[in-house]
């Protein structure tokens, strides 16, 4: 699957964090329907993991981050 398709089985409201295999540095982090991920939508997804987190308000919202192949 590429991102585009990743990101359509996510529901609104997530964050989406995206990095390369291999890599632990985040490259770009927002929520779900952010133009930001838009040079990205054809890359091949290799993994998807989700985390709680807590938001800068104190709320506890989903992280998704999603690994791609380089």
């Amino acid at each position: 699957m590429n991102l585009k398709q990743v990101l359509e089985l996510i529901a609104d409201g997530n964050i989406v964090a995206l990095k390369f295999k291999d890599s632990d540095e985040i490259m770009v982090k927002d929520y779900k329907n952010s133009d930001i991920f838009d040079d990205f939508m054809n890359c091949k997804v290799i993994e998807v993991n989700t985390a709680r987190i807590i938001n800068e308000f104190e709320e506890e919202e989903i992280e998704i981050t999603v690994e791609l192949e380089r």
